[in-house]
C-alpha cells in the first residue's frame, strides 16, 4: 500500500513547486537584498531577552528559552569559533598552500563563513546585516528561521498569528520551520552545499571532514527547543517521513550542487575542476591494494572496473522508499537517475549534459518530495520499506562502507517508525543487533599508525555487517 495522500494543507502545497525549484527568494540569500531595503540579519541579541526567548534558564527546553537552550547545548553555535582551532587553520594552510598556519585566517574566508555563520554570507554586503550581528554567533537562529530584518518585530504584534505559513514567509522572510520538508530544506543548503557553497574534493584532501548527511540521524542528535511530540502530533508518520524526505533532500541538494559544479566548469578558462571527485564514493580510489583490503575488492561494486561509483552516498535508495515514488533506480538506464549515473561513471563526462539531467532529476526528486509531505505514510507502508532494507539479493555485490551505512541508517529510522505506530514491533534484540552493526560501521581513530580519524575503514567487513542485518530481520516480529 502506498502513500496515503490528505488534504493538501501543507506549506509546499500551498507554494507549489516554486519553494523546492527556487522560483521563490531564496531568505538565506542576503547578498540579493539592496540597499535601501530593511537590514536582513538582525543577530541572536534580539532572541535574547528576558521578555522573548532568554526568559527561562530552569528548566530549559521550554517555551520562552529557545535561546538560552541553544546556547547552552546547539553545537551550531559554535560553527564560527572553531574557525580558530588548529584544525580549521590547518585546512587553509593546506588550501592555500601557506608557509606556516599562522598564516591561515579562516575566520575571515567567506568560503568558511557561508556554513559556519550563515548561507549566502558577504564579507563586503556589511549593509545586509544589523551593528548588532555578531560572527561570534555562529549559525544561530536566523540560520534556520531566515534573516529577521522583516520578521523581527512583525512576529511579535497581535496579528501574526493569524498569518498564514505561505504569508510569513513571502512577505516577510521567516521560514515554517514547523514544516518537515521546509526544515531540511534549511539543512542540505549547508550540510550538502548549495551554488558556491562547495565542499569539494579540495577542500576535503586540504582536511575537512566530507559531507554526507541523513536528515533522519542527523535530526534525532540535534539538542531540541522544541518537543517532538508536537512534532509527531502534526506528523503521525514522523520518523518514516523524515527519514524518506531525507533521501529526498539530501539527493536534491547534491543533484543541484552537480549541476552547478558542471556550470562552473565550461568557460574556456575555468580552473573549476571537472569532474569533481566530491561527486564520487572515496573508496573506489582510497583503499588499500593488497588482497585482504576489503575496499581493493569491492570498491567500485558492480561498475566497471577503473570507473568510479557516483552517488553512493546521495542518491536515493529507491529498493526501500514507498512503492508510489518511482523513477528513482540508478540501474535503470531508461530513467533520468540512470542514464545521469550512465553519464558520470565515464572518465570525462560531458559537463553540459549532465547540467542538464541533473536540472531534470532535481525537478522530479522536487515533485516527489512535495508528494511525501502532503501525503501520510501508512504503518504496513513502513513495515514493507522495513523489510526492504534487510533483504539482501542472492549473488548481488557486497555492500560498500556507504552502502552499508546508509543501509544502519535506514533500519534505526523505519525500526523507529514502525514502532512509534505499534511499541510491541520491536525487542532489544534489535537494538543490540544495531549497536553491534554500529560499532562494524565506526571509521577507526587513529590506531596501527594508520593516520587520521577520517581514515578509510579498513577494518570494514562487508560479510559481517550482512549477518549483523540479517540478526536483526530474525529479532523483528513477523520478518
Amino acid at each position: 500500500m502506498g502513500l496515503n495522500l490528505h488534504d493538501h494543507r501543507s506549506l509546499v502545497a500551498r507554494l507549489g513547486l516554486a519553494f523546492l525549484l527556487g522560483w521563490i527568494p531564496n531568505v538565506a540569500r542576503a547578498q540579493d537584498l539592496r540597499s535601501g531595503e530593511s537590514v536582513g540579519w538582525q543577530g541572536t541579541g534580539s532572541c535574547a531577552a528576558a521578555a522573548c526567548h532568554g526568559g527561562r534558564t530552569v528548566p530549559l527546553a521550554l517555551k520562552g528559552s529557545e535561546y538560552t537552550f541553544s546556547q547552552a547545548y546547539d553545537p551550531h553555535n559554535r560553527a564560527y569559533s572553531i574557525l580558530f582551532d588548529d584544525r580549521s587553520r590547518t585546512i587553509e594552510k593546506n588550501l592555500k598552500h601557506l608557509r606556516t598556519i599562522e598564516e591561515a585566517r579562516p575566520f575571515e574566508n567567506d568560503t568558511c563563513l557561508r556554513c559556519h555563520v550563515y548561507q549566502g554570507f558577504s564579507s563586503e554586503a556589511k549593509w545586509t546585516r544589523s551593528p548588532d550581528f555578531a560572527l561570534a554567533d555562529g549559525v544561530s537562529c536566523e540560520g534556520c528561521h531566515g534573516p529577521a530584518g522583516k520578521w523581527l518585530t512583525a512576529h511579535t504584534e497581535l496579528g501574526w498569528k493569524g498569518l498564514s505559513d505561505t504569508q510569513k514567509l513571502v512577505d516577510f522572510g521567516m521560514r515554517p520551520t514547523k514544516d518537515l520538508l521546509a526544515r531540511g530544506q534549511s539543512c542540505v543548503e549547508c550540510h550538502v552545499g548549495l551554488g558556491s557553497t562547495d565542499v569539494n574534493h579540495d577542500l576535503i584532501a586540504a582536511g575537512h571532514p566530507r559531507l554526507f548527511f541523513e536528515y533522519g540521524s542527523q535530526l534525532a542528535k540535534l539538542p531540541k527547543h522544541w518537543k517532538v511530540g508536537d512534532d509527531k502530533r502534526r506528523n503521525p508518520d514522523y520518523e518514516a517521513k523524515v527519514f524518506v524526505l531525507g533521501q529526498l533532500l539530501t539527493a536534491k541538494a547534491s543533484l543541484d550542487l552537480l549541476e552547478s559544479r558542471a556550470i562552473r566548469s565550461l568557460p574556456a578558462d575555468s580552473t573549476s575542476p571537472w569532474p569533481e571527485f566530491a561527486e564520487y564514493s572515496c573508496f573506489s580510489c582510497h583503499h588499500e591494494l593488497t588482497p585482504r583490503g576489503w575496499g581493493a575488492a569491492n570498491a567500485t561494486g558492480s561498475a566497471q572496473r577503473g570507473s568510479l561509483q557516483w552517488g553512493t552516498w546521495s542518491l536515493p535508495l529507491a529498493g526501500i522508499l514507498p512503492s508510489d515514488l518511482t523513477g528513482l533506480k540508478a540501474d535503470d538506464s531508461s530513467s533520468t537517475f540512470g542514464s545521469l549515473r550512465a553519464l558520470m561513471t565515464v572518465a570525462d563526462p560531458d559537463a553540459s549534459t549532465v547540467a542538464v539531467r541533473a536540472r531534470q532529476a532535481s525537478a522530479d526528486l522536487a515533485r516527489l518530495a512535495e508528494k511525501v509531505n502532503q501525503g501520510t505514510i501508512a504503518p504496513e507502508e513502513v513495515r514493507s520499506m522495513l523489510g526492504q532494507s534487510l533483504k539482501f539479493a542472492d549473488n548481488g555485490p557486497k555492500l560498500d562502507w556507504d552502502g552499508a551505512a546508509r543501509r544502519y541508517l535506514a533500519i534505526v529510522a523505519l525500526d523507529k517508525a514502525a514502532a512509534d505506530f505499534d511499541p510491541r514491533y520491536s525487542d532489544p534484540a534489535v537494538v543490540n543487533g544495531l549497536e553491534k552493526l554500529y560499532q562494524g560501521l565506526n571509521l577507526p581513530m587513529r590506531v596501527d599508525r594508520r593516520g587520521g580519524i577520517f581514515d578509510s575503514p579498513y577494518r570494514f567487513d562487508p560479510d559481517r555487517v550482512e549477518v549483523e542485518i540479517r540478526s536483526v530481520q530474525a529479532a523483528l516480529p513477523n520478518h
